[in-house]
């Protein structure tokens, strides 16, 4: 017994063979399938049932991806820069350096970096200048709130 790819290309297979006898409009009305997909699977057919697989849609490979250097620049423009300027600022300065893409394509690649803060945590940095001290503080009060708590 084969797996669910190969059912439904075996599946397909049938419904070409009936397309190729009868014809596709026919096929299209007796298997519930569209007749644009028994168009493209008849071309597609060889004799063999594995070439009605499904293929992937997965690129092999990113032309325009950006390079080492390029994503070395907006994390240190990222770091400098955002708080006080935002995207526009590190965009700014990533295009006094050199940058030739554009702007979402930098907030992109800085998302997938990890590098976007969210709103909230934007303005906690801003007002508390350290967000990492914010959340030690934090973590020290409830510490010290449960002591407090069980001594009670």
């Amino acid at each position: 017994m084969g797996n669910i790819i190969s059912q439904e290309a075996r599946k397909r297979q049938a419904i070409v063979k009936y397309a190729l006898k009868k014809g596709k409009s026919k096929a299209a009305a007796m298997y519930g399938v569209s007749l644009s997909s028994i168009k493209r699977w008849c071309k597609r057919y060889d004799g063999t049932w594995q070439s009605l697989k499904e293929k992937s849609h997965r690129p092999h490979h990113h032309p325009s991806q950006h390079t080492q250097a390029e994503e070395k620049m907006i994390y240190h423009s990222f770091q400098s820069k955002f708080l006080r300027w935002g995207w526009d600022g590190v965009y700014e300065d990533l295009l006094k350096q050199g940058y030739t893409r554009s702007l979402s394509g930098m907030v992109y690649a800085a998302k997938r970096m990890g590098r976007a803060l969210k709103l909230n945590e934007k303005r906690l940095v801003k007002m508390t200048g350290d967000f990492l001290n914010v959340c030690c503080r934090v973590r020290k009060f409830k510490l010290m709130l449960k002591k407090y708590l069980l001594i009670v």
